[in-house]
């Protein structure tokens, strides 16, 4: 991970995975959609992307990611994985992926949060976190 973050924000309505990817390999958002789109073979930027794909994408730009279930979040980096369940009409659920550093929740909007308040203020809960395979960002 390059020791600065350079933010990134959303270009289209599905492009979360995309930017917190971009931010957190320190790689351009056209190279990630690339990537994306020739793993999934569809326009990633619009339908999103699941964390197999984010894996996928990773690993074709040369950094094979690990899926993290237990982390400290406090000091954990890595592209972040979260799921609000929201009643709009009908109960579904909306899932968002940001860039976790050092406790701040760089968000795919541009804006950076701590932790906490962002969670509590989006009413999101944590599913996992994908972090670089040799494990050197794990906690």
């Amino acid at each position: 991970m390059p020791p600065i973050v350079q933010i990134q924000v959303q270009r289209a309505e599905g492009d979360c995975a995309i930017v917190a990817l971009s931010m957190y390999l320190g790689i351009g958002y056209e190279d990630v959609l690339a990537a994306a789109v020739k793993v999934t073979g569809r326009r990633a930027h619009h339908s999103g992307l699941f964390t197999r794909d984010m894996k996928a994408a990773a690993k074709r730009l040369g950094t094979p990611l690990s899926l993290k279930r237990v982390f400290d979040l406090d000091s954990a980096c890595g592209v972040l994985a979260l799921r609000r369940t929201t009643t709009q009409g009908e109960k579904h659920q909306e899932e968002h992926a940001v860039l976790l550093r050092a406790g701040l929740v760089f968000d795919t909007d541009g804006t950076v949060w701590e932790l906490e308040t962002f969670l509590a203020h989006y009413e999101y809960r944590v599913l996992s976190l994908l972090v670089k395979a040799d494990g050197d960002e794990e906690s």
